[in-house]
């Protein structure tokens, strides 16, 4: 039998679904409110509010959408994790004219891995990104997720993400809806289980045999193998030192681990029209030798290169810095500087050249005697943003450094209206 309650039940869901509500649309990128114009929602619909949470780089936002939504997607909640941040979304409706849904809480997302392996990495110009970075999924987050954007009408952008996220965002599987002469279209594609740790590990050696093997091993190669194994076997001494303002530095000799061979690594900062050239020599990683590349910022430029030499205590040559073309390439950046933290966050861009064709955060964080944070974010090199994360420690300082890129930048014509895209790729792809 139908208890009375079931009958109200039922009856007021008929009622709402006969009746088509009038809600604000609207979007606000800095706040948890927002109000906007009334629009008259599809029969069946009700008054939602879409809120989310972004962490990156240490600094927290929130975030609104109101608009209509079907019903099936009220009361939503979950979350993205990636490489450096995370993303929380939650949803909650009302069924009268023009309501304002309640502000739901979070979800908190537990930091205990949970075995889960998934690449990570973002792009700001295409529907596609693939790397070999991965993170470790934690939580409820057991599944590893491409989520694309794609904006048309009066601005234009794709964007894609990798990582991990919740079963409750990859339910959302495609969506797509138009506000404000804007048109979106969102995918949600995900697979279960993600990477093997063991794999990840493994793959590189695994492509580097199958192309050799694929090729022959030329004799070049034999010999260039047996070069490195024999760089290996011996641990040299290398002179430590740091000087801001000079392209030479004294110091005391370190024992590199092994493999490591002797390195200066030198920079040419301009700034204001002043130029000054540093040096820091150190062991380092084979990879990281004759490394050039360069970093465009407002009002300056930094140009970096570096040399190595494999015996004792040895001085490598000065390397010639980079040539940087004058001409646009076509690619825009947000670029600030930061002093005294690891984040910086502008509305202010530069025209990138050259092949400075990536866009580039990087921050530094330094302990011991002389604490200091610092972050700039501008245009790069490739060749840049291939560094990655790296620490050392010098002189009684620890350092700690990250270079985060995008590719693509952000299009000259929609510099103005990247608030409003990032809100809208982000936070209302659930209609």
């Amino acid at each position: 039998m139908i208890s009375l309650t079931g009958i109200l039940s039922l009856l007021s869901a008929l009622a709402a679904t006969s009746y088509a509500l009038s809600c604000t649309q609207c979007v606000s990128i800095t706040s948890s409110s927002c109000s906007g114009s009334s629009v008259t929602c599809p029969s069946g619909e009700q008054c939602g509010s879409v809120y989310t949470e972004t962490m990156a780089g240490g600094m927290t936002t929130t975030s609104i959408v109101r608009s209509c939504v079907p019903s099936s997607e009220c009361n939503f909640k979950g979350g993205i994790g990636f490489q450096h941040g995370k993303i929380n979304m939650v949803s909650s409706c009302c069924n009268t004219d023009n309501c304002n849904p309640t502000m739901p809480s979070f979800p908190t997302q537990r930091s205990n891995p949970n075995g889960v392996v998934c690449r990570s990495c973002i792009s700001a110009d295409s529907t596609w990104c693939y790397t070999p970075d991965t993170i470790q999924c934690t939580g409820d987050q057991n599944m590893c997720l491409l989520q694309t954007s794609k904006m048309s009408g009066s601005a234009s952008s794709s964007t894609a993400l990798r990582g991990c996220a919740t079963k409750s965002i990859c339910d959302l599987g495609s969506k797509s809806q138009s506000i404000g002469g804007l048109s979106v279209e969102a995918k949600y594609i995900c697979t279960s289980g993600g990477i093997s740790v063991r794999t990840v590990v493994l793959t590189p050696a695994i492509v580097c045999l199958l192309l050799q093997k694929l090729t022959m091993i030329s004799l070049t190669g034999i010999l260039s193998l047996l070069s490195a194994l024999a760089a290996t076997s011996y641990a040299l001494s290398c002179t430590q030192c740091v000087s801001p303002i000079s392209s030479s530095c004294l110091g005391s000799s370190v024992t590199c681990p092994s493999g490591y061979r002797c390195g200066s690594k030198y920079s040419e900062t301009t700034i204001g029209g002043m130029t000054t050239t540093g040096i820091e020599r150190s062991c380092v990683p084979s990879s990281e030798c004759n490394l050039k590349g360069s970093i465009g910022f407002l009002h300056g430029q930094m140009k970096m290169a570096s040399s190595c030499c494999n015996t004792d205590k040895c001085t490598p040559i000065i390397p010639s810095f980079p040539i940087i073309s004058s001409d646009p390439n076509g690619v825009v950046c947000r670029s600030c500087i930061s002093g005294d933290s690891t984040w910086c966050y502008t509305s202010d861009t530069i025209q990138c050249t050259g092949n400075e064709n990536m866009c580039l955060l990087q921050t530094s964080k330094m302990s011991g005697s002389v604490p200091v944070s610092t972050a700039i974010r501008g245009c790069a090199t490739k060749s840049v943003c291939d560094v990655g994360s790296q620490s050392y420690s010098i002189g009684g300082l620890s350092v700690e450094a990250k270079y985060i890129c995008t590719s693509g930048g952000i299009s000259v014509r929609t510099v103005v209206l990247t608030p409003a895209i990032v809100c809208l790729l982000l936070l209302k792809l659930f209609f």
